[in-house]
């Protein structure tokens, strides 16, 4: 088997903000989105077949592309060509990528960070999955509960835009509860934010501060749920 190890660059991952690495982002994947996530994960999986394991990694992926000849014609056993001319001919790895990129690009495939990075954000919460979860929306904040994060959402950006989502999955309603509850003791006391009379779950703020309270403060949010939810225990 022809064994080729290359880089081929793609989109970088987008950059965590604090609050990720505390929470998930929850944004809703369009129809195009679903598209490529679906024909990443028919790649990964036909790579996984190909190679025999579970995890393939870019040295599989870009032998699959050579061995079954992905997308067939010349490009493809172009690059098988160069390869094999190149065994017999050590040269610098530099040399050898930029061929083998150039080559490859003619392929139309994607590139393997991309079907990595798409294949592993496609986790999104399920409906039936309990959450807590809080947005920054036009004019405010919005924390709350659901088991069905996917509708809440829609009919929330339905009524106020949406600007960013976070979640976090809980066990059951009385944790989902008890999360949301430790969230309005959070943001009662926020300087920045201003309890709705008529909306109770609602909260007036600017929507620049709301996203600089919610950084610099991830860690207490996370840990007051945390310990919402060890109280009913």
């Amino acid at each position: 088997m022809v064994e080729l190890v290359i880089r081929i660059k793609g989109k970088h991952p987008r950059k965590k903000e604090v609050n990720d690495m505390y929470f998930n982002r929850y944004t809703p994947a369009t129809k195009s989105q679903n598209l490529e996530t679906a024909r990443a994960q028919l790649v990964y999986n036909a790579v996984s077949r190909f190679c025999g394991k579970a995890e393939p990694r870019a040295k599989d992926y870009y032998n699959y592309i050579v061995c079954s000849k992905v997308k067939g014609g010349a490009s493809t056993l172009a690059l098988a060509e160069i390869y094999e001319r190149r065994l017999g001919n050590p040269v610098h790895a530099e040399e050898l990528r930029a061929e083998v990129n150039e080559a490859v690009a003619a392929l139309d495939v994607l590139p393997w960070a991309e079907i990595m990075e798409l294949v592993r954000n496609q986790g999104q919460p399920l409906r039936g999955q309990h959450v807590v979860y809080f947005s920054i929306i036009s004019g405010g904040v919005k924390p709350g509960e659901t088991k069905d994060i996917i509708q809440r959402y829609s009919t929330i950006n339905r009524a106020t835009p949406v600007q960013k989502m976070w979640y976090m999955e809980v066990a059951n309603k009385a944790q989902a509860q008890a999360a949301e509850h430790a969230l309005h003791n959070i943001f009662d006391h926020a300087r920045c934010m201003n309890r709705c009379q008529n909306k109770k779950d609602y909260y007036e703020c600017d929507e620049e501060q709301a996203q600089k309270f919610i950084t610099a403060n991830a860690h207490k949010i996370h840990q007051a749920i945390m310990e919402a939810i060890e109280g009913l225990e």
